[in-house]
């Protein structure tokens, strides 16, 4: 073989392994691609993802301080609920010691009164109500 023919094979196999190479080179841009692409995707999906958790969050705690304003709204009702039996307590107790001392009239205006503070406190003083009371104040 001459040397021109020669130097013409080698340049043959060397264009031969390059537009292997080239191809592959090829192959791995396209999957390069393909894979920014699906990073693309799944970054939007997250981003998605992110602002859906975002706004649960939100929405989490604007409720969690509705409740907590509901909780302090049943908490100020139980404790004026808690006075206002004490009060009537304190009432009963006056109109026993008045009953006790003989009953004088002028201390409970009138007798209408004395019926609607025996009747609240009938209301106020049953067993449910106390047991309901009992496991609000706990």
């Amino acid at each position: 073989m001459s040397r021109p023919s020669e130097i013409a094979r080698q340049i043959d196999e060397i264009v031969y392994h390059i537009k292997g190479k080239k191809v592959r080179i090829q192959k791995e841009r396209e999957a390069i691609e393909q894979d920014k692409r699906e990073r693309n995707e799944l970054m939007k999906g997250r981003d998605k993802l992110e602002d859906e958790i975002e706004e649960l969050k939100l929405k989490i705690d604007r409720e969690q301080s509705r409740i907590s304003k509901k909780e302090k709204e049943v908490e100020g009702m139980i404790n004026n609920i808690k006075g206002l039996v004490n009060d009537l307590v304190k009432i009963k107790e006056e109109y026993e010691k008045g009953m006790r001392r003989g009953g004088r009239r002028d201390e409970i205006e009138t007798k209408g009164d004395v019926q609607m503070i025996r009747e609240i406190g009938r209301k106020l003083f049953s067993k449910k109500r106390l047991r309901v009371m009992n496991w609000n104040s706990k």
